[in-house]
């Protein structure tokens, strides 16, 4: 179970927290909207996670306007994941981070094979995605990969590290 999860939630502020969880430490899901997280502390946790998007349906399949700041990963991977299934309509994320501790991993088909990920044109847009001040550094499985960005073949991938 996520530790806090923003499914179709807008305006929500998650702040000094400490989550200790083997699931999400916090996951941005469909219909998240301006979602500010600051000083979180994630413990043994997969990730700040975007998404899964399209896994429930019936749900807008965007999340959106999402900043994230001073946030501590220990243990955790990867410290970032953006998570997107194949055959998924358009969507916009927005997401500034200063996250320290291990990686980044974009993924535009998440825990689908491989010849659905070849079936279906991922059409997904990223636009104006961010990650600011990522310090850290990778565990010993990843080295020396601090980043994984696989973006969607048919969409949009505009993300900026400074």
């Amino acid at each position: 179970m996520d530790g806090f999860g923003t499914e179709t939630r807008s305006h929500v502020s998650i702040k000094n927290t400490h989550v200790i969880d083997g699931d999400d430490c916090v996951s941005f899901k469909n219909g998240s909207n301006f979602i500010t997280g600051n000083n979180i502390t994630c413990m043994g946790s997969h990730d700040l996670s975007v998404g899964s998007l399209r896994l429930q349906t019936g749900f807008p399949y965007i999340a959106r306007n999402i900043y994230v700041s001073n946030a501590k990963m220990i243990n955790c991977t990867p410290a970032i994941h953006i998570q997107f299934f194949p055959d998924d309509p358009s969507r916009r994320i927005v997401l500034v981070s200063n996250v320290t501790d291990k990686d980044v991993t974009v993924d535009n088909c998440y825990e689908s094979n491989h010849t659905a990920c070849m079936d279906y044109s991922l059409t997904a847009e990223l636009t104006k995605t961010e990650f600011i001040n990522i310090t850290g550094k990778t565990s010993l499985k990843y080295n020396p990969k601090v980043a994984k960005i696989y973006c969607p073949p048919s969409g949009t991938c505009d993300i900026t590290f400074t």
